[in-house]
């Protein structure tokens, strides 16, 4: 796979997240004041969502299920980097991945 084919995945995946955000944005608060523990839940939550639009072989929810996961997994990147920065940390200064 080219660099060009994922970068262009990746802007398309990131369009589709934030554009989720957004919308959600509108209906609620957001997500730093929830714990880890709450947000890790409703990862799984998603994550089942995806499995079973996974086997249901439906595109268009696999699509939107595959974002839902992927914004709560951000809202547990960036409440862990708001905590590593408080402690003068970095999150990537663990890993290189």
């Amino acid at each position: 796979m080219s660099l060009q084919m994922i970068d262009t995945a990746v802007k398309e995946f990131a369009q589709a997240m934030r554009k989720k955000l957004y919308k959600k944005s509108e209906e609620k608060l957001g997500w730093k004041g929830e714990t880890k523990g709450n947000l890790f839940y409703l990862l799984i939550q998603e994550t089942d969502e995806l499995i079973q639009a996974i086997l249901d072989e439906d595109p268009e929810e696999i699509k939107a299920e595959a974002v839902d996961v992927a914004n709560f997994a951000l809202m547990i990147f960036d409440n862990a980097q708001d905590i590593a920065l408080q402690e003068g940390r970095d999150v990537y200064s663990r890993r290189s991945s």
